[in-house]
């Protein structure tokens, strides 16, 4: 089963083209082929088009290997393996699959460079999430400060411009006592406390100005770092793009050895190989889709099903796959009998 990443620039891409393996790591070796010396056998094969022998339930299935660069115990793996059983059994309602811890068909979880770098992708996409957390923050910051700063000058101006009116009728009023041959001595004390409150208040709008101007510089001056930061960020989304470009990449693979007499089937070995996973998401569908190998289905052509050559990995992985009516279909059409 393929993966293929989603862009790295919805915050991240994906990992490089890793070539397709059908052993594990270098000195890691083959396990013994069953059906060795025992008439006519054709080895361990890849079947992307599913099963030479279809509808064989139940499948029995066992968890045989799992590389503890996995993180994964088998207990874990076990469990996965019965939930992806599961999907299917729940979609047909009949079992399909049971679990052998002996003789059942290996399971086997085959560490190499792909898992690897598909931890690495996602170290590079969590730090750059934790930069993207820490920008939004700051964002929030610059618009409340930007607010402030638009209040503030709101106030500034109505200020202004009011006591502007104030001046002015206050020197209309003492042009027409100064036209009228002088103001009374009550009308001057007045005239003189008007002048005192005015020359107050323009004091004040001075005071207020000079906050203004420095409340505008620290905004501009936190706006540029914001978005030199801003820049370094996305030089390091785009040097993420070009270490993890979108390519496909072999998540898992189902193999089967068929042993025949005579032009005859007489018996059939499975295995099922799980080389990378991003989460237990999307290890369930990986497994779900290699369980529908072994029962004898090829791929669908139509997106976003469990039988789908290949799926779009998504950062947001948290959506649990289900089987789609097209795969149901596709086992309708294979195992009518199921």
């Amino acid at each position: 089963m393929r993966i293929r990443f989603a862009g790295f620039a919805a915050i991240l891409s994906v990992i490089g083209f890793l070539a397709w393996l059908l052993v594990g790591q270098p000195g890691r070796s083959l396990p013994e082929d069953p059906l060795a010396g025992s008439g006519h056998v054709r080895g361990l094969q890849e079947r992307p088009d599913g099963s030479t022998v279809a509808c064989a339930v139940p499948l029995t299935w066992r968890i045989a290997r799992v590389d503890e660069e996995f993180g994964l115990s088998t207990a874990q793996a076990t469990h996965a393996l019965q939930q992806a059983a599961a999907l299917w059994e729940e979609a047909v309602g009949r079992p399909l699959f049971a679990h052998d811890s002996i003789a059942g068909s290996p399971i086997r979880f085959v560490y190499d460079e792909r898992q690897a770098r598909t931890r690495e992708r996602r170290r590079v996409e969590e730090e750059s999430d934790k930069v993207s957390e820490r920008l939004e923050a700051w964002r929030a910051e610059l618009d409340a400060l930007s607010e402030r700063l638009s209040r503030v000058q709101t106030d500034y101006a109505h200020r202004v411009r009011d006591l502007q009116q104030r001046v002015t009728s206050h020197n209309a009023i003492v042009r027409g006592w100064n036209e009228g041959g002088g103001a009374p001595a009550e009308a001057r004390a007045e005239l003189h406390a008007a002048e005192r409150a005015l020359e107050a208040e323009r004091l004040e709008l001075t005071e207020q100005q000079r906050e203004l101007e420095a409340l505008q510089r620290e905004f501009l001056d936190e706006r540029e770092r914001f978005g030199r930061k801003m820049e370094e960020h996305q030089r390091q989304r785009d040097a993420a793009e070009e270490a993890f470009p979108t390519t496909r990449v072999e998540s898992g693979g189902y193999r089967e050895a068929v042993r025949t007499q005579n032009g005859r089937i007489v018996s059939v070995s499975r295995e099922i190989r799980i080389y990378r996973f991003d989460g237990p998401n999307e290890l369930l569908r990986i497994l779900a889709h290699e369980l529908g190998h072994a029962l004898g289905l090829g791929h669908t052509a139509v997106p976003g099903t469990v039988m789908s050559e290949e799926f779009r990995h998504a950062r947001s992985s948290g959506v649990v796959p289900r089987i789609q009516p097209a795969d149901t279909e596709l086992l309708r059409s294979r195992c009518p009998n199921l």
